[in-house]
């Protein structure tokens, strides 16, 4: 589920729903989250859906280093050019790496209904986007090629979301409702250890990030 959202900040103001599985902006600016559990090592993978007028809210989504967070949440302005966060902008499909460099060609925008896929390699230190199924730049996360972005291997990492104020809301699935609360049907795909209910399968070695594994 989603959590730490920095409440003191005075763009800070989120919404929590259906869990603190959804989640959107406030009115008062640039607000972001990121997942309970973070990945120390392992592959990892989670969906998630933009719901309503994402656009109007300029929807991200992507890691930031666990030890950073605090410090992204102080960011107010959701297109960073900094090395501790690594979005796509999920309205126009860009990216913003870990390297610092901004609004970069990479993906497809996303819209009310689309999933957008993530893969994370941990020990390699590799990530990947999708739309829908097909990973971005010929992405292959089961063989470990095309990633679109590296971060230092073995680097502690949280799975991050950010919205600016809109109607929009970002609903993240991590393997525990692959309706996203009814927004989709469900078509339970599990990790290969048999846990979670992915509308996607996750690549092969990829696992849902659950406390059971």
């Amino acid at each position: 589920v989603l959590s730490r959202t920095n409440p003191a900040l005075q763009y800070g103001t989120s919404l929590y729903s259906e869990g603190a599985t959804r989640f959107a902006g406030g009115t008062d600016g640039s607000v972001s989250t990121a997942t309970t559990l973070q990945m120390q090592s392992g592959k990892w993978y989670v969906e998630l859906c933009p719901i309503g007028a994402p656009t109007s809210g300029w929807p991200c989504a992507g890691l930031v280093y666990t030890d950073q967070l605090g410090v992204a949440q102080s960011t107010s302005n959701l297109q960073p050019t900094n090395a501790f966060t690594s979005w796509v902008d999920l309205s126009a499909g860009t990216i913003y790496d870990f390297a610092g460099n901004g609004s970069a060609a990479y993906g497809a925008s996303l819209g009310d209904g689309d999933i957008l896929n993530i893969a994370v390699d941990v020990d390699a230190g590799k990530v990947w986007w999708g739309k829908n199924g097909t990973y971005f730049d010929s992405g292959n996360p089961a063989g470990g090629s095309g990633e679109g972005d590296t971060f230092a291997a073995g680097r502690d990492v949280s799975f991050h979301a950010g919205i600016y104020s809109g109607a929009g809301k970002i609903a993240i699935n991590a393997g525990g409702d692959g309706s996203f609360a009814g927004k989709k049907t469900a078509q339970g795909n599990a990790d290969g250890n048999g846990y979670g209910n992915f509308f996607y399968a996750p690549p092969s070695g990829f696992l849902a990030l659950c406390t059971a594994n």
